[in-house]
């Protein structure tokens, strides 16, 4: 018995490289003033309250390495990608992605100034999506 070629870690691996597309196409549309919300904004705002800097600049070197990333991501699956260069995608969106949850669902929480057990769900849920989401960075799969 054959095994499908399109089987669910395919798909998971596809959605993951095209939510990076669409977080760098955001982070630009954001900048370019398309878009009136964007989480890299938040991002980006905190890096600037670290860092110092100008958070438009974040914001596009972010959304360059979101889109870089799931665009190499999404490329391998249908050629092949030198194993090196899939790794460091990957090692860089696992990084992006704990950045996020870091600065977002913990530095970021309003659940801890502004307790509610509204706030809190609000919270827990944000936070379940973005470690479910590092888990499927986690699983792309690199050949080779």
């Amino acid at each position: 018995m054959s095994r499908p070629v399109f089987g669910v870690a395919f798909f998971l691996h596809l959605c993951v490289s095209v939510f990076f597309i669409v977080l760098g196409l955001e982070g630009f549309l954001y900048v370019w003033g398309i878009v009136g919300r964007s989480d890299v904004a938040m991002i980006a705002a905190k890096l600037t309250g670290i860092f110092g800097g100008d958070s438009a600049v974040y914001i596009i070197l972010i959304s360059i390495l979101e889109a870089a990333c799931g665009a190499a991501m999404i490329f391998s699956l249908f050629s092949t990608v030198n194993s090196g260069f899939l790794r460091i995608s990957v090692l860089v969106s696992m990084v992006l992605w704990l950045t996020v949850i870091i600065l977002k669902d913990i530095f970021g929480a309003s659940v801890f100034s502004d307790f509610s057990i509204g706030v809190l769900t609000q919270w827990l849920r944000g936070l379940i999506l973005d470690i479910v989401l590092l888990l499927a960075i986690l699983s792309v799969r690199v050949k080779g």
